[in-house]
């Protein structure tokens, strides 16, 4: 396969090719053949892997984050391939370059011009793939139509470089395992393909990190208008792109400051993110901006939008039936769930043990019957409670959007009686809806406006 990375020695020694040699042309059609090296020479690997790295959102762009992701790769050049490129097999030959991955999979023959670069050190990537961008994927011919479609929407939200973006491209492609070679050039000194440290920790902390900033009991809590629009929403993490895009008020948050992002607009490459900085101002300001955004947002589905529309008018009573200070609670136990997650995390358990001890007697009582049966019934009956609460609120979501759509009926049937109303108003001829003043021309009152005397009658 063609992400299968091999070490090659710089040199080869007359044995070694005549072994090759021998072993057949099915070994040499293989693009996994092994090589040798010879005695105290460097060995180097080849194949192909994508420029993209974990920590590509926090410094660069999102138009470079998405070209380093899906459309351009670092690949070792063939002896198959060097005639293709106009250079000196010797000169090209297990050298790195970076190509269009849409040009790559055509054939040689009818990939467009430009469309590979040869970087002559890991301080000209950076380079390489903005020229890559500003001349080739424009004019690219064999870039899907979805491709072309995200290239140019998120070629829309690219921010300034910052000066920083140079240092982190160089020490990203030493985290791949690029180096530079005496000469010009670069290679593959290790197997990008294989975990580093940095990856291993980074895999792990996903795992353990949730984005969803809601829990299944957070339903009861709150109202369904409430629940509807966070679900929308993910946990996130400030980064220095967010510094060059938001307003003067953001510059001022460090770097990995958490908040809350729209869940279509990260899925998109849009930007939808928000960083309050208290739980008064989350609950005061941001959740109605939250909104705002929800329907606006060309991302978001229709039907979410006007389960939102409907659901809004639910509010009204929810609120009566929850206890006083709920909105205040829920903000805060919300913001310290978003900071520290480990704490609320927790608590929580803590919480569950003390529930526990509070059952008293009789719950031990319990807890004895169901230990004297077959332990290997617990684990399926936690899967059956998490697979019962995953087809509930599935089915309170699709429950919303009949809602939703049973109240737009009856909108648009207000809508018709209200034009008809109106039209039957304008028919019919109406009265004088105001006075008109007359201004004093001489006086105290003069150029203001005042009302026409009224004569007194006197009686006799």
């Amino acid at each position: 396969s063609d992400s299968t990375l091999n070490s090659e020695d710089d040199s080869r020694s007359s044995s070694d090719s005549g072994s090759e040699s021998d072993s057949g042309s099915a070994s040499s059609d293989e693009e996994s053949s092994s090589d040798t090296c010879s005695a105290g020479g460097p060995t180097w690997f080849h194949g192909r892997v994508p420029l993209a790295k974990n920590d590509d959102q926090h410094w660069l762009s999102d138009l470079q984050c998405y070209v380093r992701s899906e459309c351009v790769e670092a690949f070792t050049v063939k002896s198959v391939d060097f005639s293709e490129f106009g250079a000196q097999e010797s000169e090209t030959v297990g050298q790195v370059g970076i190509r269009c991955v849409f040009c790559a999979q055509a054939n040689p023959d009818d990939r467009a011009r430009g469309h590979v670069v040869f970087p002559s050190s890991i301080s000209e990537i950076h380079q390489n793939v903005n020229d890559l961008m500003r001349r080739h994927f424009n004019m690219c011919p064999w870039m899907p139509k979805d491709s072309r479609k995200m290239y140019k929407s998120v070629r829309g939200f690219s921010s300034k470089a910052d000066a920083n973006a140079n240092t982190y491209w160089a020490d990203a492609a030493r985290e791949l395992g690029l180096v530079d070679i005496f000469g010009g050039g670069v290679r593959f000194w290790r197997d990008p393909t294989m975990e580093t440290p940095a990856d291993l920790l980074t895999r792990n902390s996903i795992q353990r990190k949730s984005l969803s900033i809601l829990k299944p009991e957070d339903k009861s809590n709150m109202t369904d208008f409430l629940f509807l629009l966070l679900s929308q929403m993910q946990r996130c993490e400030f980064s220095i792109i967010d510094q060059q895009k938001g307003r003067r008020s953001l510059k001022v948050k460090k770097v990995g400051f958490p908040g809350v992002e729209c869940i279509h607009c990260a899925k998109n490459g849009a930007y939808g993110r928000y960083f309050p900085i208290s739980s008064k101002v989350f609950g005061d300001s941001t959740a109605p901006s939250l909104h705002t955004h929800e329907m606006a947002c060309k991302w978001c589905p229709d039907e979410v939008k006007s389960s939102l529309s409907y659901l809004h008018h639910r509010v009204i009573y929810q609120k009566s039936e929850l206890r006083g200070g709920w909105k205040k609670r829920f903000y805060e136990e919300l913001w310290e769930r978003l900071h520290s997650p480990q704490n609320s995390k927790k608590k929580s358990e803590s919480d569950d043990e003390s529930g526990l001890e509070s059952g008293g007697e009789g719950a031990d009582e319990n807890a004895c019957e169901s230990s004297s049966g077959d332990d290997s019934s617990k684990v399926p009956e936690e899967h059956i409670e998490n697979a019962n609460s995953e087809s509930e609120s599935d089915n309170e979501v699709g429950d919303l959007i009949a809602s939703a759509a049973l109240w737009l009926c009856t909108q648009d049937d207000e809508e018709e009686k209200k034009m008809k109303r109106g039209r039957i108003a304008r028919e019919a001829p109406t009265p004088a809806s105001r006075i008109v003043y007359k201004f004093a021309v001489e006086g105290r009152g003069r150029g203001i406006v005042t009302r026409p005397k009224r004569r007194r009658l006197i009686h006799f």
